[in-house]
């Protein structure tokens, strides 16, 4: 008690009451932390860890406090990469879709598992993935979440069901998701589709004005489909976000 209430002491505060089994202070001092500025984003993480379990417990009137809490600790920049992300996602997808976020969230994890193993597990795992997003689909048909990992799932030689015409017609089901879009024209690319290539990755773009690979892609599409004048456009919006991108810089030196 007698020393400095710093950022350091409040967290080691906080670690003994969680450690004694005290989540009650715990959580106190959690959002005493939280209501201070510039307080540690992974502090909303634990805060609303704590709170999963009651929510899961039956308070829904938990969910919108954990979900600014939540959000906030993925957004900020320090939480990049931090292993809380994946459990943090997790929450997130169940508060807005119950069980079957926990099934998106399963599933999504079997799908970067396949990229992360080889052989027989990696095709284990995509079969998974695509079983777990069946179920999904089959009680919530719009999910474009859901479809846009399917695809994905489709479009790649790790799937037992692979093929890139589901693939694309899985993928464009789910028109406001950047990634699916973005895969959605590598797809196009794969099957000889280039204007429909560029199409997507233009969609991609104007969902995620910054998404520096669909740029590329796009500059490359315009540049194989002799649209000179859009290539080099694009090619320089990259080069300008990406200095550092040697494949789009040479690209526009070729044009």
């Amino acid at each position: 008690k007698e020393l400095p209430d710093d950022s350091w002491m409040q967290q080691t505060r906080i670690a003994t009451a969680l450690e004694s089994g005290d989540k009650v202070k715990g959580l106190q001092l959690l959002e005493a932390m939280i209501a201070k500025p510039g307080s540690p984003a992974i502090a909303r993480y634990y805060a609303a860890r704590i709170l999963d379990e009651k929510r899961k417990a039956g308070d829904a009137s938990l969910a919108p406090k954990m979900r600014g809490w939540l959000a906030a600790f993925l957004a900020d920049k320090s939480s990049w990469g931090a292993e809380q992300v994946d459990d943090a996602e997790r929450m997130l997808f169940e508060i807005d879709l119950g069980e079957l976020g926990t099934k998106y969230w399963q599933a999504r994890n079997n799908y970067n598992t396949a990229f992360k193993t080889g052989g027989f597990e990696s095709v284990k795992a995509v079969a998974q993935a695509e079983r777990l997003l069946g179920e999904v689909l089959r009680v919530k048909s719009d999910l474009q979440l859901a479809h846009s990992l399917l695809g994905m799932c489709y479009a790649t030689v790790k799937s037992r069901n692979y093929n890139l015409e589901n693939a694309a017609t899985e993928l464009k089901r789910a028109p406001d998701i950047a990634d699916a879009q973005f895969v959605l024209g590598r797809v196009y690319r794969e099957l000889d589709k280039l204007p429909e290539a560029a199409e997507a990755f233009e969609k991609a773009i104007k969902i995620e004005p910054r998404f520096v690979e669909a740029g590329y892609q796009l500059g490359v599409a315009y540049k194989l489909m002799k649209q000179r004048d859009k290539a080099v456009n694009v090619l320089e919006q990259v080069v300008r976000l990406k200095p550092e991108s040697a494949a789009a810089s040479r690209a526009l030196a070729e044009l």
